[in-house]
């Protein structure tokens, strides 16, 4: 297939499926309204934590004043370019929404805890729908993607749980680096599904099979590392770690700081730390998400911080000739 054929068929020209950028670098994001079928003013989520793809899970943090407003088993996410100006004029799958949004997710409430001031709601998609790029490039992309064989141990992402997962990465996600640490046998791997609850407490998720997972499980001790924009091949070639073993530091590449408190030992090109103490964890669907309390957080350089978006999204952007700095891999 020659290039302008796939173009046309595909609607791609970026071709990584998540593509690398610097948070700070990124003009006109998208900003993400919830509504209920009850409540149709559209509700900014500022505050929301990706943590799971398989089913999709996102966890919204509202103030424990404002949290019944929303006490529905379905909401709707609408993702909007225009954050002032959301208007629920129209309907979609019976929720009020925005005619211009660009994508829309139907999740379904699972859980909830409280945080000191805050309530984490645990919404789990069951729907969604975008127009980064068109429908009959969306039908021929499936097509072309049920066509490839998986690699073994590859977490299939089929039909509308791929479009959610899609819809999800259509906000930068940032990449930060976990690192363990037992007899100064350390790992360190990527994770971009985590958050900060206000200052006290932190949520990762990580899939369950993982040698990763065992690790936070058994130290019950971690550091998470915002790092610079510039150590994107690093942070991606470090994701294999989820199923490697502890191993010896000099493996790493490291700075010659250590963490205040537990004294782990600092990746490179790190611009923010947090030691972290493991509070608790439960399942949900491939993944373990850990509730951790801050012990402590440092801030060491003023630098871009690592995320990425899904290519559908970096290819509306392009389209509508968003200027963006893509670091390709």
């Amino acid at each position: 297939m020659n290039a302008w054929l796939k173009r046309k068929l595909t609607g791609l020209t970026i071709s990584q499926e998540y593509v690398c950028i610097g948070s700070e670098k990124l003009i006109s994001p998208l900003n993400i309204f919830l509504t209920t079928k009850k409540f149709s003013n559209g509700y900014h989520l500022a505050n929301h934590i990706f943590l799971g793809y398989k089913p999709l899970i996102i966890a919204v943090i509202f103030p424990l004043a404002t949290e019944n407003d929303f006490d529905d088993d379905e909401v709707c996410f609408s993702f909007s370019e225009a954050e002032a100006q959301f208007s629920t004029l129209v309907t979609w799958k019976g929720f009020p929404t925005d005619r211009n949004s660009l994508a829309r997710l139907r999740m379904k409430k699972v859980n909830s805890r409280e945080f000191t001031a805050n309530q984490l709601v645990f919404y789990q998609g069951s729907f969604g729908q975008h127009r980064f790029i068109s429908s009959f490039n969306q039908i021929v992309n499936s097509f072309l993607l049920n066509r490839i064989k998986k690699p073994i141990g590859n977490i299939s992402l089929n039909g509308n749980l791929y479009d959610q997962v899609r819809i999800a990465y259509s906000i930068a996600r940032k990449i930060s680096l976990i690192t363990v640490m037992e007899n100064e046998f350390i790992n360190i791997f990527p994770t971009d599904l985590h958050g900060a609850i206000a200052n006290d407490f932190y949520m990762i998720s990580l899939r369950i099979e993982g040698q990763a997972c065992q690790q936070v499980e058994a130290t019950k001790k971690i550091v998470i590392s915002e790092i610079d924009s510039s150590q994107f091949m690093v942070a991606y070639k470090l994701g294999k770690n989820h199923m490697k073993k502890m191993t010896n530091k000099e493996t790493f590449d490291l700075s010659n700081t250590r963490s205040d408190f537990f004294q782990f030992p600092l990746p490179t090109g790190v611009s923010l730390y947090r030691e972290l103490e493991l509070i608790d964890s439960w399942d949900l669907g491939i993944h373990r998400l850990f509730t951790f309390k801050v012990i402590n957080a440092r801030k060491t350089n003023n630098i871009n911080p690592l995320t990425h978006v899904h290519q559908y999204y970096a290819q509306w952007r392009q389209n509508n000739k968003l200027d963006t700095r893509y670091l390709f891999r």
